[in-house]
């Protein structure tokens, strides 16, 4: 399990720099399939930060919640506006949860 744990991270874990040999087709956030032409046109409509991108595209907010895909939109941020990759910010990354029911708030010992 361990072996194919690391075929599958090797396999699967985008390489650093890839927002600099990527084209704009390549899928920069697999959960939402937003790719780097989505990115690029959310910064020329003035986004600066992964945050931004997130808002203009929905990059960020599929299962994962960015965390494969924050560092490569903050380098394709980085790589366009000429910013260091720390300073497009990262995405807050949320625990699962689910909406309950208010008449169920109250209910002790059970669960909905």
């Amino acid at each position: 399990e361990r072996k194919f744990q690391q075929l599958y991270g090797c396999l699967f874990t985008p390489q650093p720099g890839m927002h600099t040999w990527s084209r704009g087709d390549t899928i920069l956030c697999r959960c939402e399939n937003v790719n780097r032409s989505a990115v690029e046109s959310a910064v020329q409509r003035g986004a600066h930060t992964v945050t931004d991108v997130k808002g203009l595209t929905r990059a960020g907010m599929g299962s994962c919640q960015g965390r494969l895909c924050s560092h490569l939109i903050a380098g394709q941020i980085a790589c366009i506006t000429g910013k260091s990759i720390p300073a497009c910010g990262q995405l807050n990354i949320r625990a699962p949860i689910s909406p309950i029911n208010i008449a169920d708030v109250g209910k002790e010992g059970e669960r909905p």
